[in-house]
Parts: structure tokens; C-alpha cells; sequence
């Protein structure tokens, strides 16, 4: 198949607990919940995988910059290259 639904929703819920244990906001379990879907896309998917800043940023360049660059490091500590990784800015 194409999609391994069985391993994308029914991670082992050890895994889940070591990535989203640091969280202590709700952005940032936003955060880590787009990119736990784009890691595992990025197993089954070659090429891109792409993760959309939060748009309540999008009058804040600052933050929004910000917000792209901790999605990137996510990623990067994932283990997921950041040439891969294609950030959408709105």
C-alpha cells in the first residue's frame, strides 16, 4: 500500500510519549503534531514534504520566521533533512 495507516495512527504509544512529553503548550503540540505527520509522509512519500506556519502569525514576521525555523529544527532533530522540508509562509 501507499499509506501505512496502521503505523501513521497506531504509532506505538511509547514513541508518541518521548516526542510529545516536552510540550507545555498547546502551540507547541500543534507544532509537533504537523511534523510527527510529516515525518512519517516523508517515509512512505519521496521527495518534499511540506508543513504550513500557523497563520494567526502571518501580520508578525518575526514570529512567523521564528515559527519556520522551530518547525525546521523539529524536523532536523527528527533526523529528517532540511532540504526536504518545505515551509509554507501565509
Amino acid at each position: 500500500t501507499f499509506f501505512s495507516f496502521k503505523k501513521l495512527f497506531f504509532y506505538p504509544l511509547c514513541a508518541i510519549h518521548s516526542f510529545f512529553v516536552s510540550c507545555s503548550s498547546f502551540s507547541c503540540l500543534q507544532d509537533k503534531l504537523a511534523v510527527y505527520f510529516g515525518i512519517n509522509i516523508s517515509e512512505q512519500v519521496p521527495g518534499y514534504v511540506s508543513t504550513k506556519v500557523d497563520t494567526r502569525l502571518s501580520f508578525n514576521i518575526e514570529k512567523k520566521i521564528a515559527k519556520a525555523r522551530e518547525l525546521i529544527e523539529l524536523y532536523k532533530e527528527a533526523g529528517i533533512n532540511k532540504g526536504r522540508i518545505l515551509i509554507k509562509i501565509a
